[in-house]
């Protein structure tokens, strides 16, 4: 490839950039109707995970999973709170420590969203092979790893998934 044509030739982090907002949006505006956010929806199918897993979940586990402040989380888990999704549960073992939990109220949501999210995650795959797909994730995925400098990353995005 000539050096004009690779300058013309848009950056793949600006590409992934672009992606991750107009996924963002829309998914932002599908869920409005169910009063939700995607970031919202995240943290629900990542505590849905870890319940799975018998896991017990505390305000500073969000913190690093999602990588952001204390008041960003805190704020996310009031709003989630409100909305009676979930709860603040104090620990058995240590009183002065919270474990976050959903409701069923919050259980039942995730289900009902989890439609949204399918649908949404369908047509933007639509007219790619599973080859393609899988040939995608995992350039994606080798991305993430590079810049987390890890060899397996700690999220299975499908495994909240009810059965």
């Amino acid at each position: 490839m000539d050096l004009s044509a690779q300058q013309n030739k848009p950056h793949v982090s600006f590409l992934i950039g672009s992606l991750q907002h107009i996924i963002r949006t829309k998914i932002d505006n599908q869920l409005r109707a169910e009063d939700l956010t995607k970031t919202q929806f995240d943290v629900l199918v990542f505590l849905q995970s870890n319940r799975l897993k018998n896991r017990e979940i505390i305000q500073k586990d969000l913190q690093a999973h999602f990588k952001v402040s204390n008041p960003t989380i805190s704020s996310l888990l009031d709003r989630l709170e409100a909305k009676n999704l979930i709860q603040r549960v104090v620990s058995k073992n240590d009183r002065r420590i919270h474990n976050i939990e959903l409701t069923q109220l919050g259980i039942e949501q995730l289900e009902n969203v989890r439609v949204i999210i399918d649908n949404a995650e369908e047509a933007m795959l639509k007219g790619l092979s599973h080859e393609e797909i899988e040939s995608g994730t995992m350039f994606l995925q080798t991305i993430v790893n590079n810049l987390l400098e890890k060899e397996v990353l700690d999220c299975d995005f499908h495994s909240s998934q009810t059965d």
